[in-house]
């Protein structure tokens, strides 16, 4: 045995000459071996893929609890119902009104101050009498008592007063007052009708895509039917169920149209945010027709006017050369 550790020390002899094998410490393999196991993990480690996350719940929209007013039947709004609670709540128009009454007050004030002011007195003089003269023991005085009434006129005389400056003034403020009340009231009326009329329009896309929704699922229910009778292929049911995804889309998209159109409206004639209304459609209604009286005098006048320029002559039978 110390022969064969001298030899794997020393080196061993062969017919080719000699031959040295070295000799590895076990503290050195052990070390290896560690080495390449701590590798191994690693990499294992690193090939692993990450865990994946758990889903995350969807976001769900908890909208506030609703007055006791807007729980129970929606309101029925017409256009006209509209624009008069619009201008009862915008706050431009209010403000313009706010000014042109303003505007109103001052010109009354200016045109009261070119006026003459009136005033009334009235005094009493007691004087104590002393029993010898009439008047008591004041000369001055009429009597022992005296009773005055004064009834005073006071006019200004200046320049403004005669020129009418403040006045005028007050008159042009007032008409612009008016001009910016009258836009206000313009811009109000096209923007809730612009506004109730976009409702409507929607309120029909949406009755439009719902119908078409139904229709899609009928049509979907009866291919499927088809194909399991054995009397359709499954492309068509697969093209059915495609056209019945896309009206699904096209009626959310309408539903969000309309309520986007509705909120639009509910803030212009609500104080408060309220959605619990229905607009009138009268797209379809038709227009009044004239009376006979008013049908009559529309025509006359159309005769008189081809009869004036067609022969030259006046609705009173005279040249009109």
């Amino acid at each position: 045995m110390t022969a064969a550790r001298e030899r794997s020390l020393l080196g061993e002899k062969s017919c080719g000459g000699t031959r040295r094998t070295a000799h590895i410490p076990p503290a050195f393999r052990y070390g290896l071996v560690l080495l390449l196991i701590c590798a191994g993990a690693s990499i294992a480690s690193a090939q692993t893929p990450p865990p994946q996350a758990a889903p995350e719940a969807p976001v769900q929209l908890v909208y506030p609890p609703k007055p006791a007013e807007q729980t129970g039947p929606p309101v029925t709004i017409t256009l006209a119902d509209a624009l008069q609670r619009a201008q009862k709540n915008n706050a431009e128009f209010l403000a313009a009104l706010s000014d042109q009454k303003s505007a109103q007050e001052d010109r009354l004030q200016a045109r009261n101050a070119r006026l003459p002011q009136f005033g009334f007195r009235s005094e009493y003089l007691g004087t104590q009498g002393n029993g010898i003269t009439p008047n008591g023991r004041y000369v001055t005085n009429d009597g022992v008592h005296v009773y005055r009434e004064w009834a005073v006129l006071h006019q200004e005389l200046t320049a403004n007063a005669l020129m009418g400056t403040d006045y005028k003034r007050a008159q042009a403020a007032e008409a612009i007052a008016a001009a910016k009340a009258e836009i206000a009231r313009r811009g109000l009326t096209v923007t809730v009708t612009k506004t109730f009329y976009a409702l409507v329009i929607a309120q029909r896309k949406y009755a439009t895509a719902q119908e078409a929704l139904e229709q899609a699922r009928r049509f979907l229910q009866l291919t499927e039917a088809t194909e399991r009778a054995g009397q359709a292929a499954h492309s068509d049911v697969i093209k059915a169920e495609i056209q019945y995804q896309q009206q699904q889309a096209a009626f959310s998209e309408a539903n969000l149209g309309m309520e986007d159109a509705r909120l639009g409206l509910s803030v212009l004639i609500f104080p408060t945010l309220n959605e619990n209304f229905t607009a009138v459609d009268d797209l379809a209604t038709p227009r009044p027709l004239p009376t006979f009286g008013e049908r009559s005098a529309r025509d006359g006048r159309a005769d008189e006017s081809r009869c004036a320029g067609g022969n030259g002559i006046s609705p009173a039978g005279q040249s009109g050369r």
